[in-house]
């Protein structure tokens, strides 16, 4: 009889800083949009994008806080707040292409372009 002892597997920690840094990159987007582009003041969004991240990533390096209910609380709430934000800039720039503004065709599509990214 075979009596080897086996060492339960590590479980393999997923790496968050891909994930961090597309935020981070998606405030800097919004904050470049114009200010009829955005829901409240342009920074209204980012900051409270950015109030979301910093617990997220002060707290990644905690692998029993990693999985915990407020985190993935904070994430789902971060998450709607980038998809708000980003769908009232869609529905501004679609409002203004087809209902005409005063900025240019160039303009529009290059604001569309952010709103594409993130």
């Amino acid at each position: 009889m075979n009596t080897h002892h086996f060492r339960p597997l590590k479980k393999k920690r997923e790496m968050l800083w891909p994930a961090q840094a597309a935020v981070l990159i998606v405030v800097g987007l919004q904050l470049t949009m114009g200010a009829r582009l955005t829901f409240g003041p342009i920074w209204l969004a980012p900051l409270i994008e950015s109030a979301l991240l910093i617990p997220l990533a002060a707290t990644s390096s905690f692998d029993h806080l990693v999985g915990s209910r407020a985190r993935r609380w904070t994430a789902i709430g971060m998450i709607g707040v980038i998809n708000a934000a980003n769908f009232f800039s869609l529905a501004v720039v679609v409002h203004q292409l087809l209902n005409g503004s005063k900025a240019t065709g160039a303009q529009l599509i290059y604001e569309a372009m952010k709103v594409w990214l993130f």
